[in-house]
């Protein structure tokens, strides 16, 4: 079970529903599902949005990619809900964390 949690960090946006997910791990989307959050201690879905989210932080901070371009190659469907998302998780808008954590960088 343990080889089939690693899959998940290679799982491209495109491919990311759960019953997919279950399919490369050999499993019913029911059974995926409870066992997933057991081994994790949150749902997949939550699980996903997390790695969404930090792929979009390394995204601001490591790129000056406009926050337009980084929401639809982080998984998002649309800006709106991205911002919501990450304001939710961050505490901070995209441009604000992006700002925020340059300024802690080169000072």
């Amino acid at each position: 079970m343990t080889a089939q949690f690693g899959t998940l960090h290679t799982v491209t946006p495109e491919s990311t529903l759960e019953n997919e997910v279950a399919a490369i791990a050999l499993q019913s989307p029911s059974h995926f599902s409870r066992c997933f959050e057991k081994r994790t201690g949150c749902t997949y879905t939550r699980y996903l949005m997390q790695l969404k989210l930090r792929y979009a932080a390394r995204l601001l901070l490591l790129t000056q990619l406009p926050i337009a371009s980084i929401s639809p190659q982080a998984g998002f469907p649309t800006l709106s809900y991205f911002y919501k998302i990450f304001r939710d998780c961050y505490g901070v808008t995209p441009q604000e964390y992006r700002e925020k954590n340059a300024k802690e960088d080169f000072s």
